[in-house]
């Protein structure tokens, strides 16, 4: 991937209940579609789907 700063290349998602953190791999296809931490960040949040419970515990904090 070419690089283009600001991240290395991965999301680290927190488990808020039990403190678990797991680090994903960023799509090249999506790092060049969704430049930088906030495009890639809104397209995390629109792929949650808008049926999540504002207050669950499947809702994103971002």
């Amino acid at each position: 991937m070419t690089e283009m700063g600001g991240y290395r290349d991965r999301v680290a998602q927190v488990d808020l209940g039990d403190g678990a953190v797991n680090y994903q791999g960023i799509d090249d296809e999506d790092a060049q579609k969704y430049i930088g931490a906030r495009g890639l960040g809104v397209r995390y949040l629109f792929d949650a789907g808008p049926d999540v419970d504002p207050l669950g515990p499947d809702n994103r904090l971002a």
